[in-house]
């Protein structure tokens, strides 16, 4: 079990470099990883002078951080709590962080709570009541397509995985997955579900089980921009971006081809994340 749970903070933490993006954006050095996983974010902002922290409802996760610092030369311990993310102002004092990071951890919190936004608006709510005035919280994560996106065709090159976009349909339990057609070795259905599935797909079958949990894009970008700014109180948002992650091309052009439904021509994949930077302006 222990090589298994190790394992699986390896490959959490492999996804490090995407995560690093939010470093220029990060206000003062309090800085809280919520969902801090295999804490690798958090060894990584200690190592650019930042006084990291962390918060995961797993007992492993936190146990497997601490050993990262086990041999840090300043002696340096972060505070680590086990706890739930949709309760941080209960674990830290008003001022204590200066910055919340959630990094691929909203999704999680939407998923495993009945796929619930209120939820997600218990975490960010919460992260807000623990943050000075010029604060920030800082999100990257999943996103939808636009909802005006046609209908795609994705083509698998090993046409026997057609069966695992049929078992996909059946057991993601987010939202009804559209199968419109199933041909030789193709499948057709709306943007927003071709990528919902082809999320939990990259990962490949041995992670099949966790990922087909989990929701990825909960909202569109224009969705979320509404929903930060009707939620937070004082909030000022000083950045936003989507892109497509790095990766999902060259892993996937390996496994299928994406196409227009109509005309067959190849097409981009849509972008997978956007990153918000959420400042306080009020105490």
């Amino acid at each position: 079990m222990l090589q298994h749970t190790t394992d699986y903070f390896e490959e959490l933490n492999i996804n490090i470099d995407d995560k690093l993006r939010v470093i220029p954006y990060i206000a003062g050095k309090n800085v809280l990883d919520a969902g801090s996983g295999g804490g690798e974010m958090i060894k990584k902002l200690f190592d650019q002078g930042f006084k990291a922290h962390g918060i995961d409802l797993s007992h492993k996760s936190i146990s497997y951080t601490k050993t990262l610092f086990d041999t840090t030369a300043s002696n340096y311990n972060p505070k680590l709590v086990q706890g739930d993310v949709r309760k941080i102002d209960e674990y830290f004092e008003y001022g204590e962080i200066d910055t919340v990071l959630f990094s691929s951890v909203l999704h999680e919190v939407y998923s495993y709570n009945d796929f619930s936004i209120d939820a997600v608006s218990e975490a960010l709510q919460g992260a807000w009541n623990v943050l000075p005035k010029g604060g920030r919280i800082i999100i990257r994560d999943g996103i939808r397509p636009p909802k005006s996106s046609h209908d795609v065709a994705i083509w698998f090159k090993n046409k026997g995985d057609i069966n695992i976009v049929k078992r996909f349909t059946n057991d993601f339990k987010g939202r009804q997955i559209q199968l419109k057609y199933v041909g030789d070795g193709h499948v057709v259905l709306p943007l927003d579900d071709a990528m919902e599935f082809l999320y939990t797909y990259t990962w490949g079958e041995d992670a099949y089980d966790r990922e087909v949990k989990e929701q990825f894009g909960i909202m569109t970008l224009h969705e979320y921009l509404l929903y930060l700014k009707s939620l937070l109180k004082g909030a000022h948002i000083l950045k936003h971006e989507n892109y497509l992650q790095e990766g999902y091309h060259y892993f996937l052009s390996k496994k299928i081809d994406f196409t227009d439904a109509v005309d067959n021509r190849n097409i981009r994949l849509p972008d997978s994340k956007a990153m918000f930077v959420i400042e306080k302006t009020i105490d």
